[in-house]
């Protein structure tokens, strides 16, 4: 049974013609979630944004409360495939406190496509692996697709919104 779960994501295509991007977007700089110094290409602004999306990811993997916090927005606004919609980082962290707790992530992302304007960024893919057990549970298949928003914010770049559901058979 596949299970739905935050994510994050890769790509290769370059945004549509007559999107604003040079002037508009802010690097990122290593492995985090943050950003550095004024990006000059398309391509250098797309793999800034797939580097944010990776940091989330990687930090999943690693069980890194704080650093999976660090990539999402005060007021970020999660659309779980089931449930009711959640609003706010501090939403958020209990439960990844509880996933972690229980579970250690072994995932891999696939970006399928990254689009960006001026201050934000859409990325869309895949998230496939499994959830291992801490205990004496079953492991747990993840296969989902992801719709992913990032806002930059000051020198930063952040999820504000997170959509996600089992890719299905």
């Amino acid at each position: 049974m596949a299970t739905s779960l935050p994510i994050a994501a890769r790509s290769g295509r370059r945004p549509r013609a007559g999107v604003a991007i040079l002037p508009c977007v802010l690097a990122l700089s290593g492995a985090g979630c943050s950003a550095s110094k004024m990006t000059t290409t398309a391509a250098a602004v797309s793999d800034d944004v797939r580097t944010v999306a990776g940091a989330l990811i990687a930090a999943d993997n690693r069980r890194d409360l704080d650093a999976v916090m660090t990539c999402y927005a005060d007021d970020v606004v999660w659309l779980p495939p089931e449930g009711p919609m959640i609003r706010g980082r501090d939403a958020i962290r209990p439960r990844y406190a509880r996933m972690f707790a229980n579970w250690q992530p072994d995932m891999k992302m696939t970006i399928d496509d990254v689009r960006v304007d001026c201050k934000l960024a859409i990325v869309t893919g895949r998230i496939d692996g499994r959830l291992e057990s801490r205990s004496d549970q079953d492991d747990i298949p993840v296969g989902d697709k992801f719709l992913m928003v990032l806002h930059q914010l000051g020198d930063r770049w952040q999820v504000i919104y997170l959509m996600w559901s089992p890719v299905g058979p």
